[in-house]
C-alpha cells in the first residue's frame, strides 16, 4: 500500500542536503586520499527514494538514497567506493581484475567499502557493515588494510584471498 509522507521526506532531504553542504568536499577529498586515485569524475546527482535500495549509474554519477537510512553520507561514500574500484580497477585492462568472475568482481567490490569503516570518522557515525555473506572476507580485508592503508594493495590482497571466501 502507497502512503505519502511528505514531511518525513521533506525532513530526509533538509537534513540530507545540510549533511552534504558540510561534509561533502572533505569526503570526496577522503575518499580520492583513500583510493589513491583522483575521484573519476567532479560531480554527482543525488535522489531520494522511500524504496529500501542504493541504485546507481556510475557513469552519470547518479545515486539514489533511501529515506530510511540513518547516514546517507554514508551510503553515498559507499557507492563512491564501488564508483572508484570500477573505474580504475575495474575497467583497466591491464588490471587483475579482469581475471575475475562477475560474481567474484562483485564480492570484492562490496568487501572493499570495508575502508570506510577505518578511514571516514567522523564524518560517518556508524561502520559500512556490508553484507552478511562478506564479513569473513570483510574480516581480513579490514585487518590488511589497518597495517596497509594503500587501496591498490588492498586490491591486490583480496584478489590473492577471494577463492578462500568465494565458492
Amino acid at each position: 500500500m502507497y502512503i505519502e509522507d511528505g514531511d518525513k521526506i521533506e525532513a530526509f532531504i533538509n537534513s540530507t542536503k545540510n549533511i552534504f553542504d558540510e561534509n561533502f568536499d572533505t569526503a570526496c577529498k577522503k575518499m580520492a586520499e583513500v583510493t589513491g586515485k583522483p575521484l573519476y569524475r567532479n560531480n554527482f546527482t543525488i535522489f531520494v527514494t522511500t524504496f529500501p535500495r542504493g541504485p546507481y549509474n556510475k557513469e552519470k554519477g547518479y545515486l539514489w538514497v533511501y529515506t530510511d537510512w540513518l547516514e546517507p553520507l554514508k551510503s553515498f561514500l559507499h557507492e563512491l567506493c564501488h564508483f572508484q574500484f570500477i573505474h580504475y580497477w575495474g575497467e583497466n585492462n591491464n588490471s587483475d581484475i579482469m581475471k575475475l568472475s562477475n560474481d567474484e568482481f562483485g564480492y570484492l567490490k562490496e568487501s572493499l567499502t570495508v575502508v570506510i569503516d577505518e578511514s571516514f570518522y567522523p564524518l560517518i557515525k556508524s561502520p559500512d557493515r556490508g553484507y552478511e555473506i562478506h564479513q569473513g572476507f570483510r574480516k581480513i580485508l579490514s585487518e590488511h588494510w589497518k597495517k596497509d592503508k594503500d587501496f591498490d594493495h588492498l586490491v591486490k590482497f583480496g584478489i590473492n584471498e577471494l577463492p578462500k571466501y568465494i565458492k
